[in-house]
């Protein structure tokens, strides 16, 4: 099948053309610079309606989640998106695969949150993907198959968003120290870029899918947790807090999330927690090293 993925350059655009490319599909990846051999657009109705003729599906990766220092430009985010959707029907594209999150819920909805929870965003990033998930339900739209993956916060190589994961990450790899500010909380759930990337397969080829579907990765970790298993399998040393707030139990996603729907509508369920991910990454890394040293 011919799919085509907006955003190939960001973390999750990465993963998701290699696992589409490993499977055997045709990928057109598309960047506003074109950069690592994608296609270059810019995003414009005119010419996403030209890259996707022919597609069978669509991935909508192109709205980054801003650094912690920055504000999210909200309207070229969201129209940005809205031109993907708009040119996918233009060019009778059967589905549309979007990357939506978790942070579209409400705090004060009731745990474990379901795909019918309350919405409350309270960050433009979460009321971006809310609106562009809003914008898909349009009547203008139903001969479209549109499904909203609402991901927890990501691992992956490549990530330089500057969240609390990535930051560890970057100085894990450096040997830096990984500072604990937050000891017990707020405990995160968080999903391997590897294991997002087949759910963005399942979505597109599984022809019953529709609407809104939790994917989560298997366990919540505090801040603590998380740095001491990133200091275990990548690097780095600890510094800050109580050692037993590191290593107390991590605690179920389910108690946050319920990712039912996507076990059942999917046959989603993640292959790796944060320390098999930090494996992964690590191994990737160490030939990265090599490769490097040889050349």
């Amino acid at each position: 099948m011919r799919f085509v993925v907006t955003g190939a350059t960001g973390t999750l655009g990465r993963y998701v053309v290699n696992r589409l490319r490993d499977s055997g599909h045709d990928v057109l990846g598309l960047s506003r610079t074109g950069a690592g051999g994608h296609t270059a657009t810019d995003y414009s109705v005119e010419s996403l309606s030209a890259l996707f003729q022919g597609a069978d599906g669509v991935v909508d990766l192109a709205a980054a989640r801003p650094r912690p220092d920055e504000r999210l430009d909200l309207a070229t985010t969201v129209v940005t998106a809205g031109n993907v959707l708009e040119a996918a029907c233009r060019a009778w594209v059967r589905t549309l695969v979007q990357a939506s999150s978790v942070a579209v819920y409400g705090p004060e909805a009731p745990r474990p949150l379901h795909e019918a929870s309350p919405t409350r965003p309270r960050s433009p990033y979460a009321l971006g993907k809310l609106t562009v998930e809003r914008w898909a339900r349009l009547d203008d739209y139903v001969e479209l198959r549109t499904v909203s993956l609402r991901l927890s916060h990501l691992i992956g190589l490549g990530d330089d968003s500057g969240s609390l994961v990535s930051t560890y990450l970057r100085r894990a790899t450096a040997g830096e120290n990984l500072e604990v500010h937050e000891p017990l909380g707020p405990a995160r759930g968080y999903l391997y870029a590897g294991d997002a990337a087949r759910a963005v397969e399942l979505a597109l080829c599984t022809e019953t899918a529709g609407g809104a579907v939790n994917v989560a990765g298997p366990h919540l970790l505090t801040p603590a947790q998380l740095a001491q298993v990133v200091s275990e399998e990548v690097g780095g040393s600890v510094v800050g807090g109580d050692p037993a707030w590191r290593h107390a139990p991590w605690h179920s996603t389910a108690d946050e999330v319920d990712t039912t729907r996507a076990r059942e509508a999917l046959g989603f369920a993640p292959e790796h927690d944060v320390r098999t991910a930090l494996q992964e990454i690590r191994q990737v890394l160490d030939r990265q090293a090599v490769s490097e040293q040889v050349s």
